[in-house]
Formats: C-alpha cells, sequence, structure tokens
C-alpha cells in the first residue's frame, strides 16, 4: 500500500511543479505522510510553509505534518 501512496506523491509534486498550487503540495506531503516519508514529507511541509504561510488549510496540513514527523526524523 505505501508503494500506491508513494506513487500518488509523485503524480501531486510533479503536478505542483507544473502547476505550483496550494491544493497539490497538500495532497502530495499527505501522501508522503501516509507511505511513512516522514522526512519528504517534513520537507515539503517546510516549503508550503514559506509559500503558503497565508493559507489556513495549507497551514494546518503543515502543522500536523511537522508534528507528527519530527520524533520520528
Amino acid at each position: 500500500m505505501e508503494n500506491k501512496y508513494e506513487e500518488a506523491a509523485i503524480h501531486f509534486e510533479n503536478a505542483f511543479h507544473d502547476a505550483p498550487r496550494a491544493e497539490a503540495l497538500r495532497n502530495a506531503i499527505r501522501a508522503r505522510k501516509d507511505a511513512k516519508q516522514f522526512a519528504r514529507a517534513a520537507t515539503l511541509a517546510a516549503l508550503a510553509e514559506r509559500i503558503y504561510a497565508d493559507d489556513t488549510t495549507t497551514m494546518v496540513v503543515v502543522h500536523d505534518t511537522l508534528s507528527e514527523a519530527a520524533p520520528k526524523l
């Protein structure tokens, strides 16, 4: 199952690269977290925090991800 999340994350990251939008980045973060790739999820969350600091929905994902990932890194 983790492979499916990783595959989804790759697609979301490519979508974000092609057309940077908060939704694509949030989905990439969630997929990396679900794939248990916490370092990558945290890296994407840090990027989202810089780019979308004014987006409440994104910041919820950022904070949830960073708090979950921190003890695992």
